[in-house]
């Protein structure tokens, strides 16, 4: 266990319009056992580095997550015209649909994490984001709306989650985890309310 617990938790105000889908994949994983070997990998030479470049990434997602959120309040306009424009491409395409915003900033520092996240888990041997899940992932990503998709807690084969622009993104990314093959995704729409939370 490490000594120095160098997380804080806090409150996360959620984004106007946003929703969130959790996919329960008929697979499994050890998390303890992956757990392990992530804290093992933390005691290896250069491990500090890739770990720290981890820590500013979820840094930056809250950051932009939060200068979202202040736009949503300050400027709802232009939070509500870009929200519905980029919901109608999937990220990928958002560089050519739109000019930059702070939608891309968010999409991309997702971005950095997850990668992040598959780097530690091959310098760790752990399955963080194992390639069925990348495979998964990647496909889910191609749903217009959809700003970000991972493997969610220690990762793993059992889950995954995606975070959608608006109702329609969050219908169609269901649509596309119950028709895809390789293995059986069940869709759970979480309901966030600003009030009650989760």
């Amino acid at each position: 266990v490490l000594s120095e617990f160098d997380h804080v938790c806090a409150p996360l105000e959620l984004l106007e319009g946003f929703s969130m889908v959790l996919g329960d994949v008929s697979m499994g994983s050890e998390t303890p056992g992956m757990v392990k070997k992530v804290f093992e990998w933390r005691n290896s030479e250069g491990a500090e580095d890739t770990w720290n470049a981890l820590l500013h990434a979820n840094s930056a997602v809250i950051a932009t997550w939060e200068a979202l959120v202040n736009v949503s309040k300050t400027d709802p306009a232009l939070y509500a015209s870009t929200r519905d424009l980029l919901s109608a491409y999937p990220p990928s395409a958002w560089d050519a649909a739109a000019p930059p915003s702070l939608f891309h900033s968010l999409r991309d520092a997702f971005h950095k994490a997850r990668s992040l996240l598959r780097t530690i888990g091959d310098l760790s041997h752990t399955d963080i984001e194992p390639l069925p899940q990348t495979k998964l992932i990647d496909y889910l990503l191609e749903t217009p709306g959809v700003i970000a998709a991972g493997c969610p807690g220690a990762g793993g084969y059992d889950a995954v989650f995606a975070i959608c622009l608006s109702s329609n993104s969050r219908d169609q990314l269901c649509k596309k985890m119950t028709a895809y093959e390789p293995v059986d995704v069940r869709p759970l729409v979480v309901e966030i309310t600003n009030g009650a939370g989760l």
